[in-house]
């Protein structure tokens, strides 16, 4: 187990990179199609921001378990998701908007 609060800092900004890159880029209908497993996301979601809370409380709390902090990680994860699930409505909405400006342009060419 990593013991140095300053360990955590680097492994808790990837993290948050590697979620807030993962929610925000479209996927093909491809991926992850082979595995039937129900409410898979949900999964996914669990998992990312689970190790997003505890990457965070390990680098802010150190040593110590101070559930105030805790709590507060926990809500402002629970926020982080919500903000990202309201970016990838935003960025879907403009990809539609862009599609369905650029079509007759190109079919135009």
């Amino acid at each position: 187990m990593l013991k140095n609060k300053k360990t955590f800092l680097p492994l808790a900004i990837l993290w948050t990179c590697i979620i807030t890159f993962l929610s925000l880029v479209s996927f093909t209908a491809d991926v992850g199609s082979q595995i039937h497993v129900p409410y898979k996301d949900k999964y996914v979601h669990f998992a990312f921001y689970f190790i997003f809370v505890v990457f965070w409380a390990s680098f802010i709390n150190g040593k110590s378990n101070n559930s105030f902090t805790n709590c507060i990680i926990l809500i402002f994860a629970i926020q982080y998701g919500v903000f990202m699930e309201i970016c990838q409505g935003t960025l879907l909405q403009l990809e539609c908007q862009i599609y369905l400006i650029s079509t007759p342009i190109l079919q135009e060419q």
